[in-house]
C-alpha cells in the first residue's frame, strides 16, 4: 500500500447517495448468524463440491476464479510459486445462490480481496428469476468453505471487484444493470452489512467500473472502461476523503478502439497496477506512477489481453491472469521478467478470470 498522500484535488464534489432498496435496510450491523445458506438444498449443492485441505502449518494462499469449471474458486499454496510449475489445488469453494437464486441457479464469482486476517471477501453474482442477475459480496473464514457474512448489494447495482483497508472497511465498485450506468462505489464499515455511503460522479458517466483499490490515506481508487463517441476508453479515477464526503479525479485515459478496465492494485512505492485488456494498443499490465500517473511500463505478455493481476506481499512477484487463452503466468516484479508460465493446474478449461494473495 502506499505511504505518499496526494495533493491533486479537482472542484467537482462526489454526489453522495445513501444507498436505499425495498427490501434492503440501510445502517444494518453483521448478523451472528450465516446469510447463506438461504435453504437445505442450496446447502447441500455448494458444499457437495467444495473442498478445502486442512493444513498442518499455515501458509500463504492464492485464490483463482475458473469460469468452466463449474464457476469456482481454486485456492493454492503460495510457497511453490517459483519453483513448480502445474501445482495442483489444496482447495475448491463454490459460491451459492443468493436470496431469490435457487439450488439451480449459474453463480458466477465476478472478482476477490483478502484482508489482513487472511478472509476471502468474493463479488459473487448470481441469476434470479426472470434471467436478471443480481449479486451480494460474500466473507469467507480463512479454513472455510461457506460464507460466514454477506453484504448486500443495492437492487439495480452489481458489483464487480471489492478491496478492504486497515480498518476492515470493505469497498465495492459497482455498475447498473446496463452496461456503462450507474457506475459508482459502495462503502461498508466494519459490522455493517449494506453500505452506508455509495459514490458516484458525472466523471464516471457513461462507464464500466472493474477494479477498485484503496490507499493507506483512504483514497480510493477505480479502472473503468469509459465510451465516447465510439471509442473505448480505458480510464483510472480517484475519489479522495475530504471530512464525511469525496471528492472525484481522473487520473489516466487511454484512448483504444479495443480495450477494457481489469483489476486495480496499488503497490508500495503508490504505484497504480491495472490488468490491460487491451488488444489493439498491447501490454498486459499496465503500471502508473503518482503524482501525475504517467504510464511507467508495460509488464506481461503483450499479444494477450489480462483481466487479473496481484502482488505479492513483498511486492516482488505478480501474477496476472490471460482469461481467454486459459492462461496464468507469474512475473518477477517491477522487472516483468517472466518466473514460470504455469504455475497452476486443476482446471477443466480455460477462462481464469482473477486473482488474489494473501497480503
Amino acid at each position: 500500500m502506499r505511504s505518499v498522500v496526494l495533493t491533486v484535488l479537482c472542484s467537482t464534489v462526489a454526489t453522495l447517495l445513501i444507498a436505499c432498496s425495498s427490501n434492503t435496510p440501510v445502517n444494518g450491523t453483521t448478523s451472528s448468524l450465516p446469510a447463506y445458506p438461504p435453504t437445505a438444498s442450496n446447502a447441500a449443492a455448494s458444499h457437495a463440491r467444495s473442498w478445502l485441505r486442512s493444513e498442518a502449518k499455515r501458509s500463504g494462499r492464492v485464490y483463482v476464479t475458473n469460469d468452466v469449471s463449474g464457476y469456482a474458486i481454486f485456492v493454492y499454496k503460495y510457497t511453490h510459486l517459483k519453483n513448480r510449475q502445474g501445482q495442483q489445488p489444496i482447495g475448491e469453494i463454490v459460491t451459492p445462490p443468493g436470496p431469490g437464486g435457487s439450488s439451480s441457479s449459474h453463480t458466477f464469482p465476478a472478482d476477490m480481496g483478502v484482508d489482513k486476517h487472511g478472509n476471502l471477501w468474493v463479488a459473487n453474482w448470481y441469476t434470479i428469476p426472470g434471467s436478471k442477475v443480481a449479486t451480494d459480496i460474500l466473507e469467507y473464514p480463512r479454513d472455510a468453505i461457506q460464507p460466514s457474512t454477506t453484504l448486500n448489494v443495492p437492487d439495480g447495482l452489481k458489483a464487480t471487484d471489492v478491496a478492504i483497508d486497515s480498518n476492515d472497511t470493505v469497498y465495492a465498485c459497482s455498475n447498473g444493470a446496463q452496461y456503462y450506468t450507474a457506475a459508482g462505489v459502495l462503502i461498508y464499515p466494519k459490522g455493517s452489512v449494506n453500505p452506508t455511503q455509495v459514490l458516484s460522479d458525472p466523471g464516471l458517466d457513461p462507464a464500466n467500473v472493474e477494479g477498485i483499490a484503496v490507499d493507506n490515506s483512504g483514497d480510493i481508487f477505480v479502472s473503468y472502461e469509459g465510451y465516447s463517441s465510439g471509442t473505448g476508453l480505458n480510464e483510472i479515477g480517484e475519489f479522495v476523503p475530504e471530512g464525511t464526503s469525496y471528492t472525484f479525479k481522473n487520473l489516466v485515459t487511454e484512448n483504444c478502439t479495443d480495450c477494457s478496465a481489469g483489476d486495480l492494485k496499488i503497490d508500495s512505492a503508490g504505484n497504480l497496477v491495472e490488468a490491460f485488456n487491451g488488444r489493439d494498443t498491447g501490454g498486459a499490465v499496465h503500471v502508473y506512477s503518482p503524482p501525475k500517473w504517467h504510464l511507467k511500463k508495460k509488464l506481461g505478455d503483450p499479444t494477450m489481453s489480462a483481466t487479473g493481476v496481484a502482488l505479492s506481499p513483498k511486492d516482488n512477484m505478480m501474477l496476472v491472469t490471460y482469461p481467454y487463452l486459459g492462461d496464468i503466468e507469474l512475473y518477477s516484479y517491477p522487472s516483468g521478467k517472466l518466473i514460470n508460465g504455469e504455475p497452476f493446474s486443476g482446471f477443466s478449461g480455460p477462462d481464469q478470470r482473477s486473482v488474489a494473495m494473501d497480503p
